[in-house]
């Protein structure tokens, strides 16, 4: 089974062939998630597409995905049975960010200074290549102790503490690097509309959401809520189908479900009707994608 660690099923995570006689060489998804990211590779490259650029993340290098843009992680096909232990992913809600912002980003001038011209930027890389033993070993440390902050348990007073402090330490340190990503932390910290939906999208993927449901559990009209996912991510029944898609592709791959559990579980009325929506967002049959993973084994 394809496994990258730390990774949480709602990173859309695709793959690619660099044989030229492939006709579907890159098979993905670009996921427009309401959090922000940080990916981190320590050992292998692995490519991204960000809003529809692709690019390798080398060795030590490390990509801030602003938030609600979409991206996928493209893993070679040959890797769909190595662990890729070596990539880390943090994932960051909007609460982070604020938290950050009143606690640690005081410096009034350079605020105020950046109010006056705000950069928008889908992504910053981060390359650490350059560091020394001790300050790449550091480096790697804080971001895997923040990639490992998902836990179903709940968290006591002084390890949300701890948490907080490391997250903090973690967007210090970026902006220290790169004061341009401050732009990211100070425009985009308000939660949005779209990360309360995919929460409760991604709670229970079976469920079959209508926008009237939605809108009761968000307190909102449905006119409302309509407004504001259009503005923000696009239309709500294609959010809610690349959310499902993406968790239908990670089955696709890691699991041997048949397509029919797939789609039922995902909450699709038939395994024709899965088929459909799969097929017109990633142009392929959803067996083919069984038939490439044991082409590849």
């Amino acid at each position: 089974m394809n496994k990258v660690k730390t990774v949480r099923n709602d990173i859309s995570i695709g793959f690619y062939s660099s044989n030229i006689d492939d006709l579907t060489q890159d098979i993905y998804i670009e996921t427009p998630l309401p959090f922000f990211y940080f990916i981190y590779t320590k050992g292998n490259d692995f490519k991204l597409s960000i809003n529809g650029k692709k690019f390798f993340c080398k060795k030590n290098q490390g990509v801030f995905i602003n938030k609600s843009v979409p991206f996928a992680i493209l893993l070679h096909w040959s890797d769909h049975n190595i662990l890729r232990s070596d990539i880390n992913i943090v994932r960051l809600t909007s609460s982070d960010i604020s938290e950050h912002n009143l606690w640690f980003d005081h410096d009034f001038i350079r605020l105020k200074e950046m109010s006056s011209g705000v950069i928008d930027k889908n992504y910053f890389l981060f390359d650490f290549s350059e560091l020394d033993d001790t300050g790449l070993m550091a480096v790697s440390w804080i971001i895997s102790q923040c990639s490992q902050e998902y836990t179903c348990r709940e968290e006591i007073a002084s390890e949300k503490l701890y948490r907080k402090i490391k997250v903090s330490f973690l967007l210090s340190y970026f902006m220290n690097i790169n004061s341009d990503v401050s732009n990211i932390f100070h425009s985009a910290s308000v939660t949005l509309t779209s990360e309360r939906v995919a929460s409760l999208v991604m709670s229970d993927y079976s469920k079959n959401w209508s926008l009237e449901e939605l809108a009761d559990n968000l307190l909102m009209s449905s006119s409302s809520l309509k407004k504001k996912m259009y503005k923000e991510i696009g239309s709500v029944t294609a959010f809610i189908n690349k959310l499902k898609l993406t968790e239908s592709l990670r089955r696709l791959i890691r699991t041997n479900d048949s397509i029919s559990t797939i789609a039922n579980s995902l909450g699709y009325k038939s395994p024709s009707y899965f088929t459909r929506i799969f097929k017109k967002y990633l142009k392929l049959h959803p067996m083919e994608i069984r038939l490439r993973k044991k082409r590849h084994s």
